[in-house]
């Protein structure tokens, strides 16, 4: 019988370039991460906006996020980003 693996998204981001180092340093602690991509539109400026979801497997998402939160404190990461609930 398959396992069913319940991810769950836990922080949203702009920056391409954030975006492959959070998945280069989640995968140092073995936590697999799925990225999304939405395209948004801001009315105020009405330039289109690319975000990106980052999603974990339920289990790994509080030390996913501790890890990503180290790692902004440290400068890895911009402070850019904001964590999803």
């Amino acid at each position: 019988m398959a396992t069913r693996i319940n991810f769950k998204d836990i922080y949203s981001i702009e920056n391409e370039l954030d975006v492959d180092i959070i998945e280069l340093l989640l995968g140092e602690y073995d936590i697999s991460c799925s990225i999304r991509n939405f395209g948004l539109c801001s009315k105020e400026s009405m330039k289109k906006l690319s975000e990106k979801r980052v999603a974990v497997e339920a289990v790994d998402a509080e030390n996913a996020r501790g890890i990503l939160e180290e790692a902004i404190r440290k400068g890895m990461i911009s402070p850019e980003g904001k964590f999803v609930r």
